[in-house]
């Protein structure tokens, strides 16, 4: 949990989301930077927030989508 001082008499505690960068995302997963870019224009592969110009990942959403394309070999099912 992160403690931010926005003046000397009050601090706020973040404990939302961990917001990445497409190159931490791109570093993380091994997936290229234009492979996250055709990903957005087609709308597919990781959901994204967007403000102005900056694209950021969830780092919630980056795993949920790493467990839901987890592949299990044969006879080490659960």
């Amino acid at each position: 949990m992160k403690k931010i001082n926005f003046n000397h008499n009050s601090a706020v505690n973040l404990t939302k989301t961990t917001w990445l960068t497409e190159k931490q995302v791109a570093s993380i997963t091994g997936f290229s930077l234009s492979k996250l870019q055709k990903d957005r224009f087609h709308s597919t592969g990781l959901t994204y927030s967007k403000i102005g110009r900056a694209v950021r990942y969830s780092l919630e959403d980056l795993h949920a989508y790493m467990e839901q394309h987890r592949v299990v070999p044969y006879g080490q099912e659960g």
